[in-house]
């Protein structure tokens, strides 16, 4: 769960941007290891934050909207410090990797074309583009269909050389 949430620099992730558990569950087997999941609240991930855009680079737990996530991000930043966890997170990177790669250069480009399809069919059907969401803390600057999914691969493009650059 880490490390997918890492490569996807999620501020909903790892006990942050709120003074409470944000979005990040854990759930323990009677008798048995602790886990993290599901996978959910991606939303604002790979730079498409509202609060501001997020770079590439750093690890997720230095990006600080309002400068308190780093005090309440401390799970992950304590594991960070234990040498067994990196060297697991290494070996899993490793593993990981192959399917980011795919993803990057095979399964999202298809994706994006498919839902291209219907973001024209609704255009055409409702003669309505895409209108930027608005919040009362939102800054995030709308995109039009090709220049979402341009700057997502983009972000996951040189996410893979950071995340690369830290763990082989």
């Amino acid at each position: 769960m880490y490390i997918i949430n890492e490569y996807l620099k999620n501020p909903d992730y790892g006990f942050g941007n709120q003074p409470y558990y944000a979005s990040t569950f854990m759930y323990m087997e009677e008798g048995g290891k602790l886990y993290f999941g599901p996978m959910w609240d991606c939303d604002i991930s790979m730079g498409r934050n509202d609060y501001k855009p997020l770079e590439s680079e750093g690890f997720r737990d230095t990006y600080a909207p309002t400068d308190y996530l780093i005090g309440n991000t401390h799970w992950i930043n304590t594991l960070l410090t234990d040498e067994s966890f990196v060297n697991k997170v290494k070996e899993r990177w490793k593993e990981f990797r192959i399917d980011v790669i795919d993803m990057i250069e095979n399964k999202a480009p298809e994706m994006m074309d498919k839902v291209n399809a219907t973001y024209q069919y609704d255009y055409q059907t409702f003669n309505e583009k895409y209108k930027q969401r608005t919040t009362q803390w939102s800054n995030r600057v709308p995109y039009d269909f090709k220049e979402e999914c341009e700057y997502i691969l983009d972000f996951m493009n040189k996410r893979l050389q950071w995340m690369d650059e830290q763990f082989l």
